[in-house]
């Protein structure tokens, strides 16, 4: 009975240890840093023995050593102390020159009206980006034939990375080092290398402009406007009139999305912009075109029933009157439902907007737009 006593306090004993070790693992892995790190405490599994291991060694004699002769004097130049200013660009990168020069009408002393001599340049160096693109290459492969019929001989291409297709090398070298090297997935690529957007959303939100001409502030609109690729544009003008967002879409043709402002409807008229409206309308797109008839037959009914200008008969009105630009997304899938994406754009104007200095002068504004479409893209609206 003892012995039965002692084996099963053992098998617990065992099992208590295993939970606790398993604790240990959920704890750590919950709580524990995730740095990959030596542990300190693994560093004790051999200490016992490089102690064990000193004590066994004898400690050597101390050797008299000898003082060391003094250095001889190096004969190597000094090397050369980098001075404080902005060091010159590596000579490895190419340059393109661009020459500024007067006019023949200042090229005259302004003292004696005399001819002024070319006497030297002054150059300075700026750092610029050229953005990938794409180009195409058009093999043409020479044809020879003989005067008498005899034969036909065609010039040969070099060998092709893939036989009759349509990627180059340097194109499918630069797939594969951003999907392998970079981490970068064929989908993401593929939003990259758009060349326009079929879709663009708008909005715009009201500011707080100084008007050095008024004694009070007047009220500025900040636009944005939101592609199919992940980047934002933001734009400012003075008022809400429609030249704002017509001079911004000169060169856009397809489907803008965005409320009734009556200042977007020039855009949609002339024919010549093939600029086609599609109306932010926030549901679920699932089995969405049957619901729509049905609440456009349910609006077409009750609208008879209630006066033009109460609230729901100026609701009615304005759905039947919007009533294609809101269904137009079912007839094309990479147009959304709503243009929520535009309105996120605008989350941080808003939030500036109720900032401490809400008087903004009108260049600022400006300028403010500029800077964050050069560097607040990161892949999303900032």
């Amino acid at each position: 009975m003892v012995v039965a006593l002692l084996e099963e306090l053992d098998a617990k004993e065992r099992r208590l240890r295993r939970v606790q070790h398993l604790l240990e693992q959920l704890l750590r892995w919950r709580y524990g840093q995730k740095r990959e790190r030596v542990d300190e405490n693994q560093l004790f599994l051999f200490a016992a023995a490089l102690v064990s291991a000193g004590k066994d060694q004898t400690t050597p004699p101390v050797e008299q050593e000898t003082p060391p002769a003094p250095p001889a004097p190096s004969t190597a130049p000094a090397p050369t102390r980098k001075g404080h200013g902005r060091q010159r660009l590596p000579e490895s990168l190419p340059r393109r020159r661009v020459v500024f020069d007067l006019g023949e009408h200042q090229r005259q002393c302004p003292h004696c009206q005399g001819e002024l001599k070319h006497i030297g340049e002054e150059i300075s160096e700026r750092l610029e980006y050229v953005p990938a693109s794409f180009y195409v290459i058009e093999e043409a492969c020479q044809k020879y034939a003989c005067s008498k019929g005899c034969t036909v001989v065609t010039a040969d291409k070099p060998m092709q990375p893939i036989d009759k297709g349509l990627p180059g090398p340097g194109l499918l070298a630069q797939v594969a080092v951003s999907k392998y090297g970079d981490h970068l997935p064929l989908h993401r690529q593929q939003q990259i290398y758009q060349l326009e957007s079929k879709a663009v959303q708008a909005n715009d939100t009201p500011v707080p402009v100084l008007d050095p001409a008024l004694p009070r502030t007047r009220t500025g609109r900040i636009w944005t406007y939101v592609g199919n690729h992940p980047y934002t544009v933001y734009d400012y003008t003075p008022d809400r009139s429609r030249e704002g967002p017509d001079a911004f879409l000169r060169e856009f043709h397809g489907f803008l999305q965005a409320d009734a402002h009556s200042g977007y409807d020039q855009l949609y008229a002339d024919p010549q912009r093939a600029i086609v409206e599609v109306a932010c309308w926030a549901l679920r797109q699932t089995r969405s075109r049957p619901i729509l008839d049905d609440i456009r037959a349910y609006l077409e009914a009750e609208r008879p029933k209630v006066l033009p200008k109460s609230p729901e008969g100026q609701a009615m009105a304005y759905a039947l009157s919007n009533w294609a630009a809101l269904v137009r997304y079912c007839q094309d899938g990479d147009l959304e439902i709503d243009n929520h994406g535009a309105e996120r754009s605008l989350r941080g104007v808003a939030v500036g907007r109720n900032y401490v200095q809400r008087r903004i002068m009108r260049s600022r504004l400006r300028r403010s737009c500029a800077i964050v479409n050069v560097g607040g893209q990161s892949g999303q609206a900032v």
